[in-house]
């Protein structure tokens, strides 16, 4: 379906009487036991936010170098299932090897749960560990991934963080539409890239999905329409589902231990789906961005009388000024990440701080 961007998302009246019609019909979708829960409570049918993809990387040392088989006893020890490996023949990601992890869960069928890679010049001594949806569904506690995470110093590459709703009462992909013609998916003045999956056209019963946003950006947001996705035509079950990726983010472990802090933080429509204090994960150009300008609000009340004494009374000029003071060799840790690579324009972001400094005061 091709939506123009300039005009807002609307419904056909099928699309809009068909959902009528299933929304006042009763849901039987069953409630599964859900992974990563948050303890926050959840609102009628919604169940609580929770980890649906988790991916890390980190540096190979001497102290923990794990091989295929050390991987699968430690997902073994996650998930309480016995968990074998199955090497690929081949690498992934730009590594040169990779293996898949698999585990029973009827006592028949294999089903895969996660793939570690290692190898490659270009990967220079790190390795990988992606854990998929049904992995992340088999996973008891993710307080033991979040200290093996952070007692390697790991970097999480990926999380994904979502909310079911088995009735469709609350969250619907109609709804989602209605939530960005309103503007709820705002995190600044403009409204992200949106697009459109499966039957907006014609009901095939393999439900539907509203995407808000690029993966290539970093983030993705994909509510659809999950208990069609899994073969019931008529089931109402929807998930709300954000996909964070690493680029331009640190991502912290503790969204592990509580993520609907941090689903909560995503967008305004996520503040009104659960009811919870707000954490953000800023894109590192905002944040260093936001740190930059509350450094120099600091410094300005520090040093700011001394600089204008410097300069009207003792006549020294900028260069004098900036050389007297600077500490050579030395930058504010919180800064230091801020490296060509990780802005696209330099010219730019200068201009943009400049611009903020104007509209705050500063």
């Amino acid at each position: 379906m091709n939506i123009s961007e300039e005009t807002p998302v609307t419904n056909d009246k099928a699309t809009g009487a068909r959902s009528a019609r299933q929304r006042a019909a009763a849901s039987d979708a069953p409630r599964t036991v859900i992974r990563g829960e948050s303890s926050e409570e959840p609102k009628g049918d919604l169940s609580p936010v929770f980890i649906d993809w988790l991916s890390f990387s980190w540096e190979e040392s001497a102290s923990w170098a794990p091989m295929e088989h050390q991987i699968a006893e430690l997902l073994s020890r996650w998930t309480g299932k016995s968990v074998h490996a199955q090497d690929n023949g081949r690498g992934i990601f730009g590594f040169k090897h990779s293996s898949s992890y698999w585990v029973s869960t009827d006592g028949t069928t294999a089903t895969k749960i996660a793939t570690f890679a290692r190898g490659g010049e270009s990967q220079k001594g790190r390795v990988f560990l992606q854990i998929d949806g049904t992995g992340c569904g088999l996973i008891r506690d993710f307080k033991e991934v979040k200290v093996l995470i952070d007692s390697i110093d790991a970097r999480i590459t990926r999380v994904d963080l979502a909310i079911d709703d088995y009735s469709g009462q609350l969250i619907n992909v109609d709804q989602a539409v209605n939530w960005y013609n309103e503007g709820l998916f705002k995190n600044g003045s403009r409204n992200p890239s949106y697009s459109c999956a499966g039957d907006w056209l014609e009901c095939q019963g393999k439900g539907r999905t509203f995407y808000v946003g690029k993966r290539a950006n970093g983030k993705i947001t994909r509510i659809y329409e999950k208990g069609r996705q899994l073969g019931d035509p008529s089931s109402l079950w929807t998930r709300f589902e954000t996909e964070i990726t690493s680029r331009d983010r640190d991502i912290p472990s503790d969204v592990l231990d509580d993520p609907t802090p941090y689903f909560a933080g995503q967008y305004v429509v996520s503040r009104s789906i659960v009811d919870s204090v707000v954490k953000k994960i800023l894109t590192i150009k905002n944040e260093v961005q936001t740190t930059l300008e509350k450094s120099c609000k600091h410094a300005i009340t520090q040093c700011g009388a001394l600089v204008n004494y410097l300069a009207k009374f003792l006549m020294f000029n900028d260069s004098e000024i900036v050389s007297l003071l600077k500490k050579e060799g030395r930058t504010p840790a919180r800064l230091s990440r801020l490296v060509h690579r990780q802005v696209d324009d330099v010219a730019q972001f200068r201009a943009d701080i400049l611009r903020g400094y104007a509209a705050s005061g500063v």
